[in-house]
């Protein structure tokens, strides 16, 4: 099914968005659809079966029809102007996915459909739509865009015990202190990530200093007796965001920041030396994003008797050129936790004007859950779980809520998680 909230798939969205419109103008780059920019006044029925969009030009409707068999994967879309294109019905006919749009206004916009499950991304397609006298009249570019790729067994192995629970079970904090340089060598930022074990509960702290030593962006996953755990951040000119989450799902929100990577990146091994005086290999991975084309060179330092990755060197390179765009350089370093200062969610949290936020998780069943917050009327608050999910303003969930606004003294935000969409 498509589904519009979808944590996972939604942090390549904007990704998507911005390579649609360069997609469907590239001649060769995937497979252009045979009706393309059909517009002249032909029905429905009469468009041949084999395309995968069709418009009904008397209703002024976009229908397409997304091949949806593998199991588990699910069609996620993202219109990029909602005030000239709204979905109006979905179906599953026999593995197919059918969705129709109808428009809302005049001018053009990108629709984005991405098959995904969890972070393993099939597929792309996009279609650049134009509306007029409130019908879609047309397609000006349709692509379809393959992904493919994945890590070597060699890097899934070194990553996942370097996870952080696997960490967290023989050590009671964690620290990367990172620099980064451009591709002429001049230095660019330091950042501190770090996560701390106390009391059973997991911390998490990133910083991003200037060349004056100033924080100016922070993340933080903060959990307390009296507050649930979120994710917050917070930028130097004063912008604030707040993530929430069932608890149960807090954890790994947050543990989803280490040994961090852009969405669809995967290496391949290119390397492996072994230096028996000192204790230590290194190994080296070649880095693609599988959406954007972007390569690295990953240089993984780990001490051969615990097997935990000590210090890290990604090289990233031009997509259009290969030329060097960025070199990183990281030390990371165990049970020595540097006293950070949690300033995104202390911003947040413990404001001069606070809303009071309640928020109720599937109310009325077995598994609901309550959380209480109380919130900077300037944050932007937003819901994330790994099923589907819908806001609502009423406990017996019949009033649909868009989003989740903050700048009022109290708000009660009702949610049912794995709906069906």
């Amino acid at each position: 099914m498509i589904q519009k909230e979808k944590y996972n798939v939604k942090r390549v969205l904007a990704l998507i968005l911005s390579l649609a419109c360069v997609i469907g103008m590239l001649a060769g780059c995937g497979r252009q659809n045979t009706s393309e920019g059909k517009a002249d006044g032909s029905s429905l029925e009469e468009q041949t079966s084999d395309t995968w969009y069709e418009i009904d030009q008397e209703a002024g409707i976009l229908t397409v029809r997304l091949p949806s068999e593998k199991e588990g994967f699910i069609w996620d879309f993202t219109i990029n102007d909602t005030s000239l294109l709204e979905l109006v019905t979905e179906e599953d006919n026999d593995g197919t996915l059918v969705a129709s749009f109808r428009a809302l206004g005049d001018g053009e916009t990108v629709v984005s459909f991405s098959y995904a499950k969890d972070d393993a991304l099939e597929e792309i397609r996009a279609l650049n739509v134009t509306c007029k006298d409130g019908k879609v009249s047309g397609i000006s570019n349709a692509s379809v865009m393959p992904i493919s790729g994945q890590d070597d067994q060699e890097i899934t192995d070194l990553r996942s015990s370097n996870s952080i629970p696997m960490i967290m079970k023989e050590h009671s904090a964690v620290t990367c202190v990172s620099e980064t340089w451009d591709g002429e060598n001049n230095w660019q930022n330091k950042t501190v990530r770090q996560f701390v074990s106390s009391d059973g509960r997991l911390w998490y702290d990133y910083e991003q200093y200037d060349d004056a030593d100033q924080v100016v962006y922070c993340e933080a996953g903060y959990i307390n007796d009296d507050v649930p755990g979120a994710l917050y951040t917070c930028e130097k000119d004063g912008l604030k965001t707040m993530t929430l989450c069932p608890a149960s799902e807090y954890e790994a929100m947050v543990s989803d920041r280490w040994l961090a990577r852009q969405p669809y990146d995967y290496e391949t091994v290119t390397d492996k030396t072994d230096s028996t005086e000192y204790g230590t290999s290194t190994l080296t991975a070649a880095r693609q994003n599988r959406l954007t084309g972007i390569s690295s060179e990953v240089i993984y330092f780990i001490d051969d008797a615990t097997g935990l990755i000590n210090g890290m060197e990604v090289t990233e390179h031009s997509a259009e050129d290969g030329s060097v765009v960025s070199v990183t350089r990281s030390n990371i370093l165990y049970d020595e936790p540097r006293l950070m200062e949690e300033q995104a969610a202390m911003n947040i949290l413990f404001p001069e004007d606070a809303c009071y936020l309640n928020v109720v998780i599937n109310p009325g069943k077995e598994n609901s859950e309550e959380q209480a917050f109380q919130v900077d009327k300037s944050t932007e608050v937003e819901f994330d779980a790994m099923e589907g999910y819908q806001l609502y303003y009423d406990y017996d969930c019949t009033q649909p809520m868009d989003w989740i606004d903050v700048g009022q003294n109290k708000l009660t935000v009702y949610i049912q998680i794995d709906i069906a969409k």
